[in-house]
């Protein structure tokens, strides 16, 4: 059990009130705005005014959003108390939930690790930045302030509640209704990937030791190359990657690239290759499972060049959860990275985890508050990117920024100590790894 834990179980029992010795149940709902289904008239009538709310917003789609929001960190950070507190807690979270969410939203406790919120009346942009704070209140209450903010993970989904809602008459209806729809996702990203596969080209960025002007690393990048233009990442044939099954696609893509490219070399290579793999692939077995199969195909000598990169990573994830997963690659691997963003600065749950080296994007996406979409932004300042550097050499982990394009980023990077860089100001992507490593030059 975490330390935070244990401090905050004192807290829980005297913010809760005592429910008494009845057997536990998740209805009826703890907040006025949650549904409760065994009231089967009460719960169709407000799904009905809910639809209807949704329905007249000038543009319902962009003014809502279905959030699906996951415990299950918080369960495993209570371990064997659950079954003792759980009353406690979910009192806590659905007082939250209720004030939180709008007059005319509503939630529904799917079961003891999942909770649906349906939301209306805030773009979706708002709506993230708010279930944000939301998690992060959940968080320190019930288990103080943990590493990277929040042990709760939420998941946006652009849920059409017209045809979604349309008749439903049960939580059983709704939760097939909304599986049907999670399905249909999945399938547009498999299809997303399947009918581009063929125009992916796998790329190799050099990072460069940026004190010894070294090309230390090569980090593998999936391209999409059309006929008539110039190369783009793969993933903008997928805007909606919200299942993990595109990311999972690639992610086994990439790794079956790069073991050829190793393959061919028959060990003459002198720098690492560092390959992206998404938290969903690794995390969900259906999709670990094929690419540990790709992994075990690898040649007998990529363990001595090969760190993964591990993207997407839940900070509030309990250490032992995260040496559980890091222990899959383990077999295959020089050692691992961990990519970090500049509001979650901090290396708490990454430690004993065999992570090595701290990863970052120059630029990042973010939702546009006015228009509610996706727009390229820089994501550090010098404050953030000092704190950075000052964060690795304390954790004993190198640092790497990627995805710089400008002399002035450069400069700034450098200044502060960062170890590597990587982008198209330090050296453009090449078909293949160099067998052997050079200057900064030599390597462009």
């Amino acid at each position: 059990m975490e330390v935070e834990t244990v401090l905050h179980e004192a807290q829980i029992e005297q913010e809760a009130p005592h429910p008494g010795r009845r057997a536990f149940s998740l209805y009826p709902p703890r907040g006025r705005k949650g549904l409760d289904p065994t009231v089967l008239a009460n719960f169709a009538s407000r799904i009905a005014a809910f639809r209807r709310a949704v329905l007249d917003q000038p543009q319902p789609r962009l003014y809502s959003a279905l959030q699906i929001l996951d415990f299950g960190q918080i369960h495993l950070r209570f371990g064997r108390r659950w079954e003792e507190l759980r009353e406690k807690i979910f009192l806590i979270i659905e007082h939250a939930l209720d004030r939180a969410i709008g007059p005319d939203d509503l939630y529904l406790m799917v079961d003891e690790e999942h909770a649906y919120l349906l939301l209306t009346g805030r773009r979706r942009a708002e709506a993230e930045a708010r279930a944000r704070i939301v998690a992060a209140e959940i968080t320190q209450r019930l288990c103080g302030l943990v590493p990277g903010g929040v042990a709760m993970r939420v998941q946006t989904l652009p849920f059409d509640f017209d045809a979604g809602l349309k008749d439903v008459m049960s939580a059983r209806q709704l939760r097939e209704r909304i599986a049907a729809f999670n399905q249909e996702l999945e399938d547009r990203e498999r299809r997303a990937f399947r009918d581009n596969v063929m125009l992916f080209r796998a790329r190799y960025r050099p990072l460069v030791h940026l004190r010894k002007s070294l090309v230390s690393a090569y980090r593998v990048e999936a391209l999409l190359r059309r006929p008539e233009g110039p190369e783009f990442p793969a993933e903008t044939v997928c805007e909606e990657r919200i299942n993990g099954i595109f990311d999972a696609e690639l992610d086994g893509w990439i790794l079956r690239r790069a073991g050829e490219a190793l393959r061919a070399l028959r060990g003459r290579l002198r720098a690492f290759v560092v390959l992206p793999i998404h938290y969903e692939t690794l995390a969900a077995r259906r999709l670990r499972d094929p690419y540990l199969q790709h992994c075990r195909a690898l040649p007998a000598h990529s363990g001595r060049h090969l760190v993964f990169e591990l993207l997407d990573l839940p900070p509030g994830m309990p250490q032992a959860s995260l040496r559980e997963l890091t222990a899959y690659l383990r077999p295959f691997a020089f050692t691992l990275a961990a990519r970090i963003e500049p509001e979650l600065l901090t290396t708490e749950h990454l430690e004993g985890c065999e992570i090595r080296f701290l990863t970052a994007d120059w630029y990042g996406e973010r939702m546009a508050e006015d228009s509610g979409a996706r727009e390229r932004v820089q994501l550090w300042d010098h404050e953030s990117l000092a704190r950075f550097a000052v964060l690795g050499r304390e954790a004993r982990m190198r640092t790497a920024m990627l995805d710089i394009e400008e002399a002035s980023a450069l400069q700034a990077v450098a200044a502060v100590g960062i170890d590597y860089g990587g982008g198209p100001l330090i050296a453009p992507p090449l078909a293949e790894p160099r067998a052997r490593h050079g200057t900064r030059s030599e390597d462009s």
